[in-house]
């Protein structure tokens, strides 16, 4: 079944609605800004839409204030200058590097991703790909409203923060374990911290699911420019996904190279989690929205090529009675089913899924990039080591 987008100003033939009439013109038409994005979230909420703040500005602003934390914390431990018992905290090189990457990218991301199915499907019913009806906007609107994605998250923040004690607590002198204060407030900062990327990643998945529940059925657009059947949208939205990831990524593993370095990579069991989550997730984030995509596409394109088949079987049992018949019959037979074996094979020649060949090259140079993170400092400490 395909749905078309209807415009009225393209149906100079359609009877509208008296203005004092209580039925809708379109009933079954259904705008994208009838979902609220923001049930399940009211932090998500009160940042965007009560105090319109952007991603960058949240990422900005939540480093800071975590950063001012860990000064503050240093400082009532006396290690926040260079000390010989321990490694201050202007000397915790992984702590600059790693906290400047991930921390406003978990606080930024986490704002874009509950903004970004908006955006997405406003694209694809303003082209006409896509038309919500009541019961798909009841579904989304009953998965969206579900508070189960914070709990999770806050869950899996909280075993964080456990793991980071334990690991802290076995650590070389730190500045943030100096004293058991100072290691306790540390790991719950690392909570606050991991709360975020949880609960980014679970609406990744959360998008993903809400893409399945809208794109029951879509309108192929076979010459669209975006070479996706007008489903681009959906496969850069994939794309983006991924960059979050593979930047935490990259982080893990330059602190595993780093730790190695250091004799310490013994004890940085959490970035080695990392890592593996890394690698399970990366390709989980991008494929999983775009799977939806493509079992509607997919279905789509085998409804239409079912109904060519249907008529191909009509026309030709026609043609076949006309053997016996006038050579025109026969022939005006032969030229429509010549016409649905070129339809036949223009629709054979449909694209199934919502991306085109660059995007996939952009995903997979995405996804290596952890591996050249590791690659481009051991080949230049294998240069260093070889000149001098």
């Amino acid at each position: 079944v395909e749905y078309n987008y209807i415009d009225s100003n393209a149906c100079p033939n359609c009877v509208e609605e008296e203005p004092m009439s209580s039925k809708p013109a379109h009933p079954q038409i259904l705008n994208i800004q009838d979902l609220n994005f923001f049930l399940g979230d009211r932090l998500a909420q009160f940042i965007v839409k009560d105090i319109r703040w952007s991603p960058l500005r949240v990422g900005i602003f939540a480093y800071f204030v975590f950063l001012l934390i860990s000064i503050i914390n240093a400082s009532l431990s006396n290690t926040l200058l260079p000390n010989p018992n321990f490694r201050a905290l202007l000397d915790d090189f992984y702590y600059w590097v790693a906290d400047t990457v991930l921390v406003p990218l978990a606080w930024g991301y986490y704002v874009w991703i509950v903004s970004a199915p908006r955006i997405v499907l406003e694209e694809l019913q303003a082209t006409g790909v896509i038309t919500l009806h009541k019961q798909e906007l009841e579904q989304a609107h009953k998965l969206l409203s579900s508070h189960r994605p914070t709990y999770g998250a806050v869950a899996l923040a909280i075993v964080t923060s456990g793991a980071a004690l334990y690991q802290n607590a076995i650590a070389n002198p730190l500045w943030f374990n100096a004293n058991i204060w100072s290691l306790i407030a540390h790991s719950l900062l690392t909570g606050v911290k991991a709360y975020a990327a949880w609960v980014t990643l679970i609406r990744f998945l959360l998008n993903a699911h809400l893409f399945k529940v809208i794109l029951t059925d879509v309108a192929l657009h076979p010459l669209h420019p975006d070479k996706s059947g007008g489903l681009q949208p959906l496969g850069s939205y994939a794309l983006r996904t991924t960059y979050p990831i593979a930047l935490a990524g990259s982080v893990a593993a330059f602190t595993e190279y780093w730790l190695y370095l250091h004799g310490e990579l013994q004890i940085s069991f959490l970035f080695q989690i990392l890592v593996a989550l890394y690698l399970l997730f990366c390709p989980i984030v991008f494929f999983t929205p775009l799977w939806a995509a493509h079992s509607a596409m997919r279905r789509a394109k085998e409804t239409l090529i079912i109904k060519i088949s249907q008529q191909f079987n009509r026309d030709f049992s026609l043609a076949y009675k006309e053997l016996t018949g006038p050579p025109k019959g026969l022939a005006d037979n032969l030229e429509k089913i010549k016409h649905l074996q070129e339809m036949h094979s223009l629709a054979m020649s449909f694209p199934v899924w919502p991306f085109d060949i660059a995007t996939i090259q952009r995903f997979l140079l995405t996804m290596s990039s952890p591996v050249f993170t590791i690659a481009i400092p051991l080949i230049i400490n294998i240069l260093t080591k070889l000149i001098t």
